[in-house]
């Protein structure tokens, strides 16, 4: 019978033996749910707060539920690739707490409820689409600032970009 070799766990294809990856496991799920679900519970607080919370209460459950189906596809998307989409990276894919700042000035706004949270999806919807559009916008840029898979985009990268692109600079 052949010994199984343990590698590192930090290798993307190492084998660790099976109580410690039960035990990181466990962490996994557990900064999964925390760091998903948090940023769900205060913006849906923050719309319930000013409107009928029994009412948004349901739409909370769907949310959360949403919230965590949808992190869990992403991340095997991520893990496993699919065609160009996904790093093959062992990371946790999920909500950002970036905004909750912002959310929770539009639903005070907004008076909260299902208005405040539609307001808040439209707001995430053109702020999307706006990254997407300067995504596109900002590719002849990359080419020109990534030296050896390193990508350094700062203003003055950008500014010496914009310099060598549009001046003719070397």
């Amino acid at each position: 019978m052949e010994k199984k070799e343990y590698t590192s766990p930090y290798d993307f294809e190492g084998k660790i033996p099976l109580k410690q990856a039960i035990i990181l496991g466990l962490q996994h799920v557990l900064a999964m749910f925390v760091g998903n679900l948090t940023p769900v519970l205060i913006i849906t607080g923050a719309c319930a707060a000013m409107h009928d919370a029994d009412v948004f209460a349901a739409i909370q459950v769907s949310l959360l539920q949403n919230a965590m189906l949808i992190a869990g596809v992403v991340t095997l998307v991520q893990l496993f690739s699919i065609g160009p989409i996904g790093g093959k990276v062992p990371i946790i894919m999920g909500t950002s707490s970036g905004f909750i700042g912002v959310f929770q000035s539009i639903a005070h706004v907004m008076g909260g409820g299902v208005l405040g949270y539609g307001a808040i999806m439209g707001a995430s919807i053109i702020g999307g689409l706006f990254e997407t559009v300067l995504g596109f916008l900002l590719k002849p840029f990359l080419s020109i600032c990534c030296y050896r898979n390193s990508c350094f985009i700062d203003w003055f990268i950008f500014n010496r970009c914009w310099c060598c692109f549009f001046r003719g600079r070397k």
